[in-house]
């Protein structure tokens, strides 16, 4: 159980004021009863919060039903109707300006909605104040003269099977038509609230629409396939897949389908991370943990800030694109060392992702400082992993790109005489000039398949790093290279670097 809910039970009226209001409880040890959880978005301030100052108030006399925004107001509703007699809505059961009590429910935030009868989502409200059980859009009365008798209308409603899309969890999710319909959808906490739920409840301007590990279902259809008329369905034909099962530990199809069982694992946490930074997060300081749920699933023998210690060369070859048509950028305030994706505002991908790669770095050390002691996970102070590979001076060049994309706004370059070398760089506070001096880090060779199926390993993939500190060889990350060719990189001698 979670160390506080919301009770809504009818017999508060010999505790409170009014018999609709609710009072925050700290379950007994043992107490098994079931509970429902909020998923929603809030949109700015949110006006009634539990604080360090009004705690002994929630917990003694109530918090009125009145004084709720309304999303709260709809999800107590909810609550009854369901026949539930608590609630968890996280502005109100954690301590908002107790930056140890927040270290700790976060933390604890896997439990909360795994263990949930059912997590009530307010999909289709944008604030906390939006509501969601408000009249819906009208559905369309056709007038059909001498069919229909005096007492009875017809109406007919839009098939909202492309906004359907959005509930996928694939890239097509930021693109999907509607998307907008849904703002929680575009959360970054969303991702771990959805994956581990056990159900939910998706109250939208037009329908309500239930999900499970099962199933999709809604009003509109019997059942819904995300991908219908697409031509192509992406992950499974009855997508359990795209629910909790997929995102335990299961690769999407299309990724299983080229790449064998035994690198199931580290491909599909690549392929949440990759979901994960397209979706937003109102404080970059969430980065880590918003997804700490889903990490703890898949970190193996060891996590630092984003990366598993088991597939750390594998998982240090990412790169970014920015998203929501933005350069990617750091955030003012530290959330991870450089080496980590963590450390970035933007959609990072991967560019290796198969096991068709020979990796020849190696990882020799690595330490991480955390916030929170009791949760790896979490936030994180300050880090650093020392790689031993073969190391090349060179000089980056920025290519300067003034149009964004659909996907984002890349920071492309390129290596001064290595013409087959394609570099991303990281952010934009990483671009001091035009032209500067690097070192590229090499983590190994890509593959390349032939039209009759043959694989050749021609070029290879590295780091690109600035020097900090020439005394402790202690560098920053400042991009990712690929394209670099094998004559080149025979002749680099071997070197150990401390990455921050």
């Amino acid at each position: 159980m979670p160390d506080r809910l919301l009770d809504v039970g009818p017999h508060l009226s010999r505790r409170t004021a009014h018999p609709q209001d609710l009072i925050l409880v700290r379950p007994s040890n043992g107490l098994t009863e079931t509970y429902a959880a909020l998923s929603h978005c809030w949109g700015g301030e949110v006006p009634l919060k539990t604080l360090s100052t009004n705690i002994k108030n929630h917990l003694l006399k109530g918090i009125s039903f009145n004084a709720l925004p309304r999303n709260f107001k709809d999800a107590v509703t909810v609550t009854r109707w369901l026949g539930l007699r608590y609630v968890w809505i996280d502005s109100l059961c954690i301590i908002q300006d107790d930056p140890r009590d927040w270290l700790e429910q976060s933390a604890k935030m896997a439990d909360v909605y795994a263990n949930a009868y059912d997590t009530i989502a307010a999909t289709g409200s944008p604030t906390c104040e939006h509501g969601f059980l408000d009249r819906r859009r009208c559905d369309l009365e056709l007038s059909v003269p001498g069919l229909l008798d005096s007492d009875s209308k017809l109406f007919v409603r839009e098939m909202p099977r492309y906004r359907h899309q959005a509930f996928g969890w694939g890239f097509v999710s930021t693109l999907a038509h509607g998307f907008e319909e849904y703002p929680l959808l575009r959360r970054g906490w969303v991702l771990q609230e959805r994956a581990l739920s056990q159900r939910l409840l998706h109250f939208t301007k037009r329908e309500i629409v239930f999900e499970c590990e099962e199933c999709f279902e809604c009003e509109s259809e019997e059942r819904f396939d995300l991908y219908k008329g697409s031509g192509k369905s992406h992950w499974s034909t009855n997508h359990q897949s795209a629910l909790s099962k997929r995102l335990r530990l299961k690769p999407p199809g299309h990724i299983n389908t080229f790449y064998p069982a035994k690198h199931a694992k580290w491909s599909a946490w690549q392929d949440k991370v990759r979901i994960y930074t397209c979706l937003s997060l109102t404080y970059d300081s969430d980065v880590l943990p918003a997804l700490s749920a889903i990490a703890r699933l898949h970190a193996g023998k060891g996590y630092i800030a984003g990366l598993r210690v088991q597939h750390i060369i594998r998982d240090l070859a990412w790169y970014t694109l920015g998203k929501c048509r933005k350069r990617p950028y750091r955030p003012k305030q530290y959330t991870a060392p450089s080496f980590s994706w963590a450390s970035i505002v933007g959609q990072v991908l991967w560019a290796v992702t198969s096991d068709r790669c020979v990796y020849r770095a190696k990882s020799k050390a690595f330490s991480i400082s955390l916030e929170n002691q009791k949760d790896a996970f979490g936030r994180v102070k300050n880090g650093w992993v020392r790689v031993s590979g073969r190391l090349l001076g060179a000089m980056a060049i920025y290519w300067p790109n003034n149009k964004p994309d659909e996907f984002g706004w890349p920071l492309p370059g390129r290596l001064e005489g290595i013409s087959s070398a394609q570099v991303h760089f990281d952010a934009v506070e990483d671009i001091l000039a035009d032209r500067m001096p690097v070192f590229v880090l090499v983590l190994g060779l890509t593959g390349n398949c032939s039209n009759e199926g043959a694989w050749t390993y021609n070029y290879y993939h590295a780091l690109v790093l600035r020097l900090r500190d020439e005394q402790s060889k202690t560098y920053q990350r400042i991009g990712f290279a690929d394209g670099l060719p094998k004559d080149l990189v025979r002749g680099a001698p071997k070197e150990t670097v401390l990455i921050v």
